[in-house]
């Protein structure tokens, strides 16, 4: 039997989502019907979409739903998930609101609003959708954001541009943090290999060092931190992912040593 863990908002007022969701668990209509998911992503491991609700004038719910066996490892492992996306979006970081999370016979459930109209950084690029101007802009506010996050102790663990959404007023949010770990403290070498993997995917694209050297610079002003260092610490790292994906999805060689030898989005292909 499915079980609500946590759940954002007043359970009692029927018109949210979230009581929405409470009240089906609550009446035993769960887990939803196949025809009620609008299903984005899929593989043996997790399945992600959106949920369809019947109430059209209701915000819209996205839902990531793990295929594993009830475990104490995969319920300690949800709420971890739950309680450091319910800690940034309290704080301010662009990530989306939280809204339940179910765990039980049919695996674990995580559900948080959302984003209406907004598509990933590389899909955005994909779709020449971003002047220059605006891609700087973008991805500045992401550097922003990520240096938030981390003031706050949370390493994301997958920068990857697929995991930054762009809404339609150009408002990066940080998402997929399955992977995030709170600590005490990010470090600057932590945080410079977390931000490396953002670096990547921008260099992947086909934006240059002088970009990154931007990226990096105002990654540092926001929290207070050595350039010199955060640049150095990176620069193998961003090495080491570059030579993983040659290996693994056949794409161009990127450093922080030289410019990349080919224009930007010179159908450079996407990051993963």
């Amino acid at each position: 039997m499915d079980r609500l863990v946590r759940i954002s908002g007043n359970r009692k007022a029927h018109g949210l989502p979230s009581s929405t969701v409470a009240t089906r668990l609550s009446t035993g209509d769960w887990p939803p019907a196949d025809h009620e998911l609008r299903v984005i992503k899929r593989n043996r491991k997790v399945v992600s979409g959106f949920l369809q609700t019947a109430q059209q004038n209701l915000p819209g719910l996205f839902f990531k739903h793990y295929l594993t066996r009830p475990s104490l490892f995969s319920r300690r492992a949800a709420k971890r998930i739950w309680r450091i996306n319910w800690s940034l979006h309290n704080q301010g970081v662009p990530v989306p609101r939280p809204h339940a999370l179910i765990t039980g016979n049919s695996g674990v459930w995580f559900i948080t609003e959302a984003i209406e109209d907004a598509a990933a950084l590389t899909e955005r690029l994909a779709d020449n959708a971003l002047t220059p101007g605006q891609m700087q802009t973008v991805t500045i506010e992401a550097t922003r954001a990520i240096a938030h996050m981390h003031s706050l102790g949370v390493i994301h663990g997958d920068l990857k541009w697929g995991n930054i959404l762009v809404t339609e007023e150009l408002t990066p949010v940080l998402v997929d943090l399955d992977s995030a770990r709170q600590r005490w403290r990010v470090s600057a070498r932590a945080g410079a290999k977390d931000l490396a993997r953002f670096i990547v995917g921008g260099l992947e694209q086909g934006l240059n060092t002088a970009w990154a050297a931007r990226i990096c610079s105002v990654y540092c002003e926001t929290r207070v931190l050595s350039e010199t260092t955060i640049y150095e610490t990176m620069r193998p790292v961003v090495r080491r992912i570059s030579l993983r994906h040659q290996r693994r999805y056949g794409r161009r060689p990127v450093s922080l040593d030289t410019d990349p030898e080919y224009p930007p989005n010179d159908n450079v292909p996407n990051s993963k």
